[in-house]
């Protein structure tokens, strides 16, 4: 791999490439701007066309085209390659078989064409309640259509109208849409509840989580089961609309729920993200410590939120050790992850 993102580090154009975002000027061998990842008002910010590199000497903050995507769109480094990759015209090798990517692809294919389904469906006339239930819950149509919401209908209608596509029972297994009676008979694996899309960090969707329109059903929350794309345990609702806005503030605030991330959003809260019913894991914290400087846990007040807040603050004193110091706040429970960098600075300073 290092030999691949060599040729594209000296295939890429460093300057038109930053130049999309931010206005350079020559200054001799280098060109120079105002820096777009702190305030100033005099240039610190160089790129550097010699060694394909850039560097702020405000922020200190550089490195290759790589690392300009990354910082400055908030991209995951293997994002960042492809992007690349295609407008250097570098061929990537392929990790896996091909039998595989089609594999994958049809998975995906599949989740998105659910997830069209049940949009439709909440807007259609079998969506009458379900409307009715997230307009009580306060949401307006723009955050409603954002976020993809949908109705999956009571009884089996997503099987029959899957199976138009030619999709086999196995594909949609594998997809999570679908499940099977212990005597072989199959089944919708959501029916009469409001659909969350549950998306990658890419926005490709990979599961979906369910509200119960009946508060005497249970589970009143159901999650898809865990899939060859879908790990509950280190999945975050919202993560792909939040991820800019993290990356911006330098702070992922982590809330309990789907309605509560959604409402959030809604309200201007645009870095807030979801567990999936689960605890906040270690690989949750270990995914959020790469973007953000700050984690805050706004989880429920109740006696079983403030205990999953403790037991948060333990997995957070174990995961992030490494790279993060303890700001100790008022008591134990108001305590703030900080990188260790900022509180050598504090320190020296």
């Amino acid at each position: 791999m290092a030999s691949v993102t060599d040729e594209i580090k000296s295939r890429v154009d460093l300057v038109e490439l930053i130049g999309r975002s931010i206005p350079l000027k020559r200054a001799g061998s280098q060109y120079k701007g105002l820096c777009p990842f702190h305030v100033e008002k005099t240039p610190s910010f160089y790129v550097r066309p010699q060694t394909n590199s850039w560097h702020c000497f405000g922020c200190n903050k550089g490195g290759t085209a790589f690392d300009w995507l990354m910082e400055r769109e908030h991209l995951e480094f293997g994002e960042v390659l492809r992007i690349l990759a295609q407008q250097t015209g570098v061929e990537l090798p392929s990790r896996r078989e091909p039998e595989e990517d089609e594999r994958l692809h049809r998975l995906y294919a599949i989740l998105e064409r659910t997830a069209s389904f049940y949009e439709a469906a909440f807007w259609g006339n079998h969506g009458t309640r379900a409307r009715a239930y997230v307009n009580r819950r306060g949401l307006n149509e723009e955050t409603i259509k954002a976020f993809g919401l949908g109705y999956a209908p009571a009884g089996n209608v997503l099987i029959r109208d899957l199976d138009k596509d030619g999709y086999a029972e196995q594909e949609l297994q594998a997809a999570g849409v679908i499940s099977t009676t212990d005597d072989g008979r199959e089944f919708d694996f959501f029916r009469d509840r409001v659909v969350f899309p549950i998306r990658d960090p890419r926005g490709r969707v990979i599961a979906f989580g369910g509200r119960s329109l009946d508060d005497a059903v249970t589970p009143k929350y159901l999650n898809s089961r865990d899939t060859l794309l879908f790990h509950k345990q280190e999945t975050l609702f919202a993560l792909d609309l939040a991820r800019r806005p993290m990356g911006q503030e330098r702070q992922a605030v982590i809330v309990e729920g789907y309605m509560d991330a959604v409402t959030a959003h809604q309200h201007g809260y645009r870095n807030v993200i979801a567990t999936l019913g689960t605890a906040v894991t270690d690989r949750h914290l270990r995914s959020l410590k790469r973007q953000v400087d700050e984690i805050v846990l706004a989880l429920d007040a109740d006696t079983a939120g403030q205990a999953a807040t403790w037991r948060a603050l333990q997995v957070a004193d174990e995961s992030l050790r490494s790279g993060l110091a303890p700001v100790v706040g008022p008591n134990r429970r108001q305590q703030r992850y900080v990188p260790d960098r900022l509180v050598r600075r504090i320190q020296t300073s």
